[in-house]
């Protein structure tokens, strides 16, 4: 490759790797000068441009002579060949066009994937072509059969050959020569304005078309041909169905606009685009775009722009979009649209808020297609995770801590589960905290006494230590040394922890111990406290007891009729919202617990991941491993929220 032999003209490069494929398009005023960037050491590249860029074997050039030749040639080669590394409109193979002939007398209507005769008129695109054949269904019933197969003119001159005239459709004909059910008995002018009355049709104008039914019907009518008067009802009553379906947008537009708004979620962003026409919503269509580059915003709304507008010849007055584009790119559209095209950002007003229905619509679309992404690249995530973090084995249940609090009240943890990178809301649990002083604000205790909570359902014995039941008696022990003897005794029905007494004083009792001793009586639902046995408060709530109002008690521990499903999962990975303290508490309630479970944290500043007794880890802001952890932590914040917020009204009302 001689990067000092490129011309310093404007035109198209493409990047071919050692296969001969073409793996990146691009464009560039001067070529010379925009390849050169790409291997200058003193300009810092994306993770995924370093990629490409390793890749590249080979360097073909086109000089153009002027800007807009090399976005159109771009454009083109970019669907052609479909490059990896390019910013890919995903949608564009399924757009449908409707094909009218209006070269020809009697003009024809077809339904294309693609604009290949530049003397017919096209109308679309449509990102199916759902819309355009119920459309045309119901205009098949107003006027005549527009998908005749025989041919316009071979009916008009008498042409059509007795096999052809054997089809249902035309046995209707000669029956009932008014029914017109192929082709109506128009002159060519009258066919053409026929033609012309839909085509305005699909581009929002539906007056024309209502007041040549409404015409018809009364002329019928006045005729006292009432049969034929009730069918151009019925048939005014069902265009009025698809108008109704148009909501009125404002009084005050009444311009033809596109609305243009995107989400972006990792490197696929999803577009809206509300195509409105006088005033009223004609369609909202959503694509999606694929970029491997990294490319920022507008970069990738530009090249969205001229894909799009290179696919369709129904150009508005008005394109709104969430960004400004400098003067130039606006001339490129006007140029490919041989119109004046303006290019807006309203801040306020009317078209702000279009702005904002169109983004919400993209929101819910990448919403919707993003899961659909997820699920088919979270085996590829989770491998990811899994290496970037150097994990024994996939992370396919996660599950993330957040604390939440109004100025010390209200203290909530939340605890969402992710299963294959998925969320599992079923599984969604959240801790009131007990172990706080009221008012009182401490998110590291808070934490601590959540997961303490949690991991009781899976926790174990200390290394070495065992367990065994004797009746009312539980005996845990290690050796001679360091033993514990837990009594029970009958109360009614329940029970009551009435002792614990400890052979040598080297070990306290922890919330585990109590836990496990207590879960041996399997067929007790209620387990009270002795008054006269003094534990840790804290200690007892990690255990399992709640403070009770009792004249004789203090805490019991109720049975769970049947476990929770959730709680006795145990996490291939745990991760919390905060920094390096938050992560010391989870450690400390792991250990407590003497559980191995891979923990890490997410600090919201630099977005660093923090791992137990290493390095933090820095991932690139588009790395799919990170967006998932930044969606686990959202969703627990989210999570924590909202029943903090629960709590608070509750205490209102």
């Amino acid at each position: 490759m001689d990067l000092k032999n490129l011309p310093t003209s404007p035109g198209i490069y493409r990047f071919l790797n050692q296969e001969g494929e073409i793996i990146y398009i691009g464009k560039a005023k001067n070529l010379k000068k925009r390849v050169k960037s790409y291997f200058n050491p003193k300009i810092q590249q994306s993770l995924k441009n370093q990629v490409m860029i390793k890749k590249i074997h080979d360097i073909k050039c086109s000089v153009v002579s002027s800007d807009l030749e090399a976005y159109l040639l771009e454009t083109n080669l970019i669907k052609q060949h479909r490059p990896k590394y390019n910013i890919l409109m995903k949608d564009d193979k399924n757009f449908a066009y409707l094909k009218v002939t209006t070269q020809e007398d009697f003009p024809k209507l077809f339904l294309e994937r693609k604009i290949s005769d530049n003397k017919s008129t096209y109308i679309g695109p449509k990102t199916s072509t759902t819309s355009f054949k119920m459309a045309l269904d119901i205009l098949n019933k107003i006027f005549f059969k527009f998908d005749c197969q025989i041919g316009y003119e071979t009916i008009k001159q008498g042409k059509a050959s007795a096999k052809q005239i054997q089809k249902p459709i035309c046995q209707i004909k000669q029956l009932d020569a008014n029914h017109s059910p192929c082709i109506s008995d128009l002159s060519k002018e009258e066919y053409q304005k026929v033609i012309q009355i839909i085509i305005d049709f699909f581009k929002g104008k539906n007056l024309q078309i209502k007041e040549l039914i409404q015409q018809q019907m009364l002329e019928f009518a006045t005729n006292k041909e009432f049969e034929k008067a009730a069918k151009y009802r019925d048939k005014l009553q069902t265009l009025e169905s698809i108008i109704q379906k148009q909501k009125i947008i404002s009084t005050n537009i009444q311009s033809n606009l596109d609305i243009i708004n995107c989400y972006s979620i990792s490197n696929e962003f999803y577009f809206c685009i509300i195509l409105i026409r006088e005033g009223k919503i004609l369609e909202i269509k959503n694509l999606q775009v694929q970029d491997n580059l990294e490319s920022i915003d507008i970069e990738v709304f530009q090249q969205f722009l001229i894909q799009y507008y290179t696919q369709t010849q129904d150009y508005p007055q008005k394109i709104l979009c969430p960004l400004t584009f400098p003067k130039e790119f606006q001339n490129h559209l006007e140029n490919l649209s041989q119109q004046k095209l303006k290019l807006q950002s309203p801040q306020i007003g009317d078209k702000s808020k279009l702005l904002d229905l169109a983004f919400k619509n993209a929101k819910l679309y990448a919403q919707k297609h993003s899961t659909k992404w997820l699920h088919n690249q979270k085996q590829g995530v989770l491998e990811n995770l899994k290496t970037i973090l150097n994990l024994k084995k996939l992370p396919k249940r996660i599950e993330c801590y957040d604390v939440s609090h109004l100025a010390g009240t209200h203290t909530k943890a939340s605890m969402v589960v992710f299963e294959n990178a998925m969320p599992l809301k079923s599984d969604y649990r959240y801790f009131n905290i007990q172990s706080l002083k009221a008012n009182k604000v401490d998110d590291y205790q808070s934490m601590h006494e959540a997961l303490k909570r949690r991991l009781k359902y899976i926790a174990q014995l200390p290394k070495g230590w065992k367990l065994s039941k004797s009746k009312l008696d539980i005996r845990v022990k290690k050796d001679k040394k360091n033993m514990f003897h837990i009594k029970f005794k009958e109360v009614d029905k329940y029970l009551e922890l009435s002792e614990i007494t400890q052979d040598k004083d080297q070990h306290q009792i922890d919330s585990t111990i109590l836990k496990l001793s207590c879960d041996k009586f399997k067929n007790i639902k209620k387990i009270y406290l002795n008054p006269n046995l003094k534990l840790d408060k804290t200690l007892l709530i990690q255990a399992g007891f709640k403070e009770i109002q009792n004249s004789q008690y203090q805490y019991c521990l109720i049975k769970e009729k049947e476990a929770n499903t959730s709680f006795k999962q145990k996490p291939d990975l745990i991760v919390i919202d905060g920094g390096k303290g938050q992560l010391k508490m989870a450690l400390d309630a792991l250990r407590e617990s003497n559980l191995e479970i891979p923990i890490i944290s997410l600090a919201k500043k630099f977005e660093t991941i923090y791992k137990s007794n290493k390095e933090p880890v820095h991932l690139a802001y588009t790395d799919p491993s990170l967006k998932l952890i930044q969606h686990l932590r959202d969703e627990a914040h989210r999570f924590a929220i909202s029943q903090n917020r629960k709590a608070r009204l509750k205490e209102i009302n």
